[in-house]
């Protein structure tokens, strides 16, 4: 009953008719949240690591049930592992500009919300990790600005991964300084998170428990939750929750399952990059809701957000421009 209100607070927006059905979604919310409190689950756990995991394994062990795995250090000795620093980026591309978003925690729960960032280059993003500053690219389309940063990294093994009906491969970049967050989100990609340089903290949790972040409708193609789930002392029902929690080091590589829920927050200066393909047996496996709710997305439309596949910036700009509307 949850997700047919979800579904229809897409459709109808802003109108009388949904604002008469709040009443209903919170009692409902309220009763999920009861049963989750008297089923006294859940828990924090962390993810499963594996070394020396093959695609066929990969493929049916965790792309086709969707589970979260760290593959455990398999990009050490890619070159973007071995050579990728701040200073790299500084030196070699550091009058490249990039768009800064506001995507943090703090960002989002602020009342006057803007989702456009400075506009800095890389240079300047650099010198500001090493002042110990806040700015973090997120989500940048660096490698396909600069297609010679791609050839640092085993693309046949990462198309390998991708599945039989695996399509696209599109890489975001992130670089930011030690405390820089990123709040709670998920989104229909598939994901293979690289961490290149530093490390990250992550906490994952399934599809199924969206109504306890209570995601406001955008009708768009990703989604956000106002809850910090790195202080569940906040949101009790957290600890009724069955979640993930991980750090990243230097070589590993984390899969997340379409539509998963994940937070991410810098323990040390970091690189790192998301490599997103499009598997739709595991997407409509993951969330046929969420899946029907991305298609019916209006801000931007599916096929906006397609042609914008490989700039995420451009999807998340209109479509958080809605939040700071209301």
């Amino acid at each position: 009953m949850w997700k047919s209100l979800w579904l229809l607070d897409h459709l109808l927006g802003e109108t009388r008719l949904n604002r008469s059905l709040d009443a209903s979604r919170a009692r409902l919310t309220a009763e999920l949240e009861a049963m989750l409190v008297s089923s006294n689950r859940g828990g924090i756990q962390a993810i499963e690591r594996r070394v020396d995991l093959g695609p066929d394994d990969f493929v049916e062990n965790y792309l086709k049930p969707g589970k979260p795995v760290v593959l455990s250090g398999v990009a050490r000795e890619w070159p973007a592992v071995k050579r990728w620093t701040p200073s790299f980026f500084e030196q070699n591309y550091g009058d490249v500009p990039v768009q800064l978003i506001n995507a943090s925690r703090q960002d989002l729960a602020g009342e006057q919300y803007n989702p456009v960032g400075s506009v800095i280059t890389l240079g300047q993003v650099a010198r500001d990790i090493e002042a110990g500053g806040a700015a973090y690219p997120r989500f940048v389309p660096l490698l396909h600005q600069h297609p010679e940063l791609s050839e640092d990294f085993d693309k046949a093994h990462l198309a390998s991964l991708r599945g039989r009906f695996g399509a696209d491969m599109m890489f975001q970049f992130f670089m930011g300084g030690a405390g820089t967050n990123t709040a709670l989100h998920c989104a229909i990609p598939n994901n293979l998170f690289v961490q290149i340089y530093g490390r990250k903290r992550w906490w994952i949790f399934e599809p199924k428990f969206s109504p306890v972040f209570r995601p406001p409708m955008l009708r768009s193609t990703y989604f956000i939750s106002p809850v910090d789930v790195s202080m569940p002392e906040a949101t009790a029902i957290l600890k009724y929750v069955n979640g993930y929690e991980i750090v990243l080091d230097p070589g590993d590589v984390l899969y997340i399952p379409p539509f998963y829920w994940h937070q991410v927050e810098n323990l040390t200066s970091t690189i790192g990059v998301g490599v997103r393909w499009f598997n739709i047996a595991s997407i409509l496996k993951s969330s046929t809701t969420q899946t029907l709710l991305t298609l019916l997305s209006t801000s931007p439309t599916i096929w906006q957000a397609r042609k914008n596949r490989t700039d995420f910036i451009r999807n998340f700009v209109q479509s958080a421009a809605v939040k700071g509307r209301k």
